[in-house]
């Protein structure tokens, strides 16, 4: 069982995400859910704020790139710290880039 979540950075954005997202079908059975939801068929897509002090082993990171400076930074701070083993961030080349090389 990998545990699997995608967190959305963007409040504003979060239900044309999640709607997004919720269109498309997962592999193998697994299914879209939040934190009040997950189980081991499931993939927990949630806000950062939500996720606040919960882990998983694959964390998708979504939603930075229209982010104010100050939200960015928190929702950097606590997007990544909640990946175990991998994370991927999501969006455009300049600000995947500008996460990478911290400015």
């Amino acid at each position: 069982y990998v545990s699997i979540a995608v967190l959305i950075a963007d409040r504003k954005k979060r239900k044309a995400y999640e709607t997004a997202l919720a269109r498309l079908a997962l592999p193998s059975g697994l299914k879209w859910g939040n934190v009040d939801s997950s189980s081991s068929n499931t993939v927990t897509l949630e806000s950062v704020a939500r996720y606040k002090g919960l882990e998983s082993q694959v964390i998708i990171l979504w939603g930075l790139d229209h982010l104010l400076s100050e939200d960015k930074s928190k929702s950097l701070y606590i997007g990544i710290s909640r990946a175990k083993s991998i994370l991927a961030i999501c969006g455009q080349e300049e600000t995947c880039t500008s996460v990478l090389i911290g400015t």
